[in-house]
């Protein structure tokens, strides 16, 4: 290869290089822009959305309001099914316990039944076993 043509081969890739910049750059401000577009339409739609929020939290700011007016309604009745309830609930630990005092003596009296008619035969078998084997 001669001096000429590489000068001829270095100057068509300078113009092809300078040429695929320029087409890269074109492409990236169109992508830019089509992006800021699309960012746009998205930054749209997120503000409908915080302003349907925003109206949500309006209502369950009044809805709160309702309930807190309602609250001092129901702090009598609270107090009283609570008093209600904690006065059944004494009543039925009273009534279990009783009723388990009267199961616990039940069952030792059954204990000591099964461990006396368990003992009496095996104490007469021991005897018994004992004369026979001493003859």
């Amino acid at each position: 290869m001669d001096e000429t043509y590489r000068n001829q081969l270095r100057e068509l890739n300078e113009l092809n290089w300078e040429r695929f910049r320029s087409e890269l750059r074109a492409e990236g401000a169109a992508i830019r822009a089509e992006m800021d577009k699309r960012f746009t339409a998205l930054d749209l739609r997120f503000a409908a959305i915080d302003a349907r929020f925003d109206g949500i939290d309006a209502k369950f700011a009044a809805v709160d309001a309702r309930f807190a007016a309602m609250d001092p309604r129901f702090s009598a009745q609270e107090a009283w099914f609570t008093a209600s309830e904690e006065r059944m609930e004494a009543k039925f630990d009273a009534k279990f316990d009783a009723k388990f005092a009267q199961f616990e003596t039940r069952m030792f009296k059954l204990m000591f039944g099964f461990w006396t008619a368990t003992i009496v035969p095996l104490a007469a078998l021991i005897l018994a076993l004992n004369g026979v084997f001493e003859r």
